[in-house]
């Protein structure tokens, strides 16, 4: 009974002492590993951290490298299309128009409604030449806007040369073309009765072509000079020493005058201009 007793206590006291030692340790050692795990859970953070920003900038760079080179690029493609891109044809007249060449002829505009071109084929010339025409039917255009479309014939052919029946339109600077018509028609290039043309509309584009510096002759038979110089003379601002100036008549067909006569030339007007200055000395003036 005593010695129960006595052991009771004992073993009491040992039991208690390993109950309460036993937790204590266990969670000193979890403390450590939460730690050590929380540091490495930081230090792998901190990483990943590191690598999104690293990425993030590696990124940018790459970004901006191949914005880089995309303008390098498109810069090289706007130099290949300048170097590649083909200079304007202007058409290059060499020789006399009675015994030259046509290189590059220009055709003469078809779907333009101020012109009707009888025959396309045989309606080459030099830019200058076409310019030229334009602008004259445009001052025509201020004064008689509802004009009908002027008729072109023939200028030269496409490689200029000789032109059959002509004698001349051989380098795209020689243009054969119509009258204005009294009934307000397009007509193919047929005899200038008098009555029949538009006289207003038609000395407009004479005059028109008489004042520009670039124009030689105009070829119109000496007949037709007379209908057009009694016509001018009415005008109240035109003088005896201007008319002298444009035309032969009334002093013959030898008498100078901007306005000449050539035998066939009672069907239509035939306009010739000057060499054009930038092709200095390959092509030269022929008179009439």
């Amino acid at each position: 009974m005593n010695q129960r007793l006595t052991i009771l206590p004992l073993l009491f006291v040992a039991f208690s002492l390993c109950a309460t030692g036993a937790p204590a340790g266990a969670a000193e050692t979890d403390a450590k590993v939460g730690a050590a795990k929380k540091a490495e859970a930081v230090a792998a953070g901190s990483g990943a951290e590191a690598v999104v920003v690293a990425g993030a900038e590696n990124g940018a760079e790459t970004e901006s490298e191949i914005e880089t080179e995309s303008e390098i690029e498109t810069e090289t493609e706007t130099e290949t299309e300048t170097e590649t891109e083909q200079p304007r044809r202007r058409g290059i007249p060499t020789g006399s128009h009675s015994g030259g060449r046509l290189t590059e002829g220009i055709p003469f505009p078809t779907d333009d409604e101020r012109f009707w071109v009888m025959h396309p084929e045989r309606a080459y010339g030099v830019q200058h030449t076409i310019d030229h025409m334009i602008s004259a039917v445009d001052e025509v255009l201020e004064v008689f806007p509802d004009s009908p479309a002027l008729t072109i014939g023939d200028i030269s052919r496409e490689r200029g040369g000789y032109f059959s029946p002509h004698m001349s339109h051989q380098n795209g600077l020689d243009v054969d073309f119509g009258p204005y018509w009294a009934n307000g028609q397009v007509q193919p290039l047929r005899s200038m009765r008098p009555e029949a043309m538009d006289l207003d509309r038609t000395w407009a584009l004479l005059e028109a072509l008489v004042a520009d510096e670039s124009v030689q002759y105009i070829i119109l038979d000496y007949r037709l000079q007379r209908v057009f110089y009694e016509y001018a003379a009415e005008l109240p601002w035109m003088d005896d020493e201007y008319l002298e100036l444009i035309f032969q008549y009334p002093r013959g067909t030898k008498a100078s005058g901007i306005i000449r006569h050539w035998e066939g030339h009672y069907s239509h007007f035939h306009v010739r201009f000057y060499c054009p200055d930038e092709f200095g000395d390959s092509c030269s003036p022929t008179a009439p």
